[in-house]
């Protein structure tokens, strides 16, 4: 998301082979990114559903955060 920080058509989407986790991120046309993350139990039909919302000039300092996680 990060070197698309202009924007891109389609939602981004990942999710794991069992969809117990499911991450969709979309624009729009004025650089607001939405992030939404959807979490469920395979036991139940229980479900977490989180929106977070921010600026596409915050992408490339939150990529760089995330990378400093796993190094």
């Amino acid at each position: 998301m990060a070197k698309e920080w202009e924007g891109w058509k389609a939602a981004k989407i990942w999710c794991d082979l069992e969809q117990r986790v499911h991450i969709a991120a979309t624009t729009d046309a004025l650089g607001h990114i939405c992030l939404t993350i959807k979490l469920r139990t395979l036991e139940s039909d229980e479900k977490l559903t989180v929106k977070l919302s921010f600026e596409a000039g915050q992408l490339e300092a939150m990529s760089n955060e995330i990378d400093a996680l796993f190094k």
